[in-house]
């Protein structure tokens, strides 16, 4: 029994722009999964933090189950769709004066 592997220089065209799009797409959604682990407090985790990065490294299945599953939903509803207060914190350079 032999085992078929394929080398890049073989593969079609669209063979190749499938690899690099899917490659893409599992890199984009691990690095999100990794962020968002990295930015949430161990209360906002459903689990221990070491089992979701870990769970974030098996293929595409890995960060969408972090997504789905790891992260703990907001209990208060009613600010989910509200819109966000003002900052009172100016952007840019301060003019002097008045």
């Amino acid at each position: 029994m032999t085992t078929s592997t394929r080398k890049w220089q073989d593969m079609s065209p669209s063979r190749r722009a499938g690899l690099a799009v899917g490659t893409l797409g599992q890199l984009a959604l691990l690095g999100a999964a990794l962020r968002s682990l990295s930015k949430r407090s161990a209360a906002e985790l459903n689990g221990p933090r070491a089992l979701w990065i870990a769970v974030s490294f098996v293929n595409f299945v890995g960060p969408i189950t972090y997504f789905v599953l790891g992260r703990r939903r907001s209990t208060d509803r009613g600010s989910e769709g509200a819109a966000r207060e003002p900052t009172t914190r100016k952007r840019g350079c301060v003019r002097g004066g008045t």
